[in-house]
């Protein structure tokens, strides 16, 4: 089976997990499709995500140049499919609630394309 490249990366749940995975999604060059349930979080993330890259060009472990690229590839959503529609890669970053991770490994399969990656963070979790 040919191999195929990740270009666009989804991340569900833009807390405080999701929304530095983006950030680092979006720095090493993949389109991310960034998705919480409203909007007002999503803005919040952004806010964020800006910072942190403010943050990394103060430490000297980026350019300035390179914020507007970061931040060009960030595409934050509230709609699950447009997130999931184009995946690649699949990053669940909800919260740690073990049926609501259920719930969404059952929409990222149902909506994400077949060869899509599907993976979950939890830092409370087992993941077995």
């Amino acid at each position: 089976m040919p191999t195929r490249p990740i270009q666009n990366v989804a991340v569900i749940g833009a807390g405080i997990m999701g929304h530095g995975f983006a950030t680092v999604f979006a720095q090493y060059g993949f389109t991310v499709y960034l998705n919480d349930l409203g909007e007002a979080v999503l803005k919040k993330a952004m806010a964020s995500i800006g910072q942190n890259i403010e943050t990394l060009i103060e430490a000297g472990l980026i350019r300035k140049s390179e914020k507007k690229r970061i931040l060009g590839r960030l595409h934050p959503t509230a709609d699950l499919g447009e997130a999931l529609r184009r995946a690649d890669f699949v990053l669940e970053a909800i919260t740690e609630n073990l049926e609501a991770k259920k719930e969404m490994f059952q929409k990222m399969d149902q909506w994400a394309p077949p060869h899509a990656i599907l993976a979950s963070n939890t830092s409370a979790l087992s993941i077995t």
